[in-house]
């Protein structure tokens, strides 16, 4: 019984190496293809979101109404609101750069 085990073996054992090799062959080239197909899919999704995120960081900030003033500008006047307000504005372009590192460390 041992030898029929063995010469049966021995005579399909190459072509069961071929037919497991080519259907490996063949998932291999599935996955890959379908990892191809995501990596792109993604890849636009990430552009859509960075797009999406520009927008919004491009919008200039609504102007506050005139009965809401912020408490540091409560007791100024109109002239020495306007360079709180300034200052203001000069710390989103850097707010902007930190978020947009941000947002690209986080998305690549």
């Amino acid at each position: 019984m041992k030898e029929l085990i063995f010469h049966f073996v021995n005579q399909y054992a190459l072509w069961g190496i071929l037919i497991f090799t080519g259907i490996s062959m063949l998932l291999l080239w599935r996955v890959l293809s379908q990892q191809k197909r995501l990596n792109r899919s993604l890849g636009l999704i990430v552009g859509n979101i960075q797009a999406y995120f520009d927008v919004i960081l491009k919008e200039e900030p609504e102007e506050l109404p005139a009965r809401e003033v912020r408490r540091e500008e409560r007791f100024l006047t109109g002239e020495e609101r306007e360079p709180v307000r300034m200052r203001g504005r000069e710390q989103t372009p850097e707010e902007e750069e930190v978020f947009q590192a941000v947002m690209q460390e986080f998305f690549s």
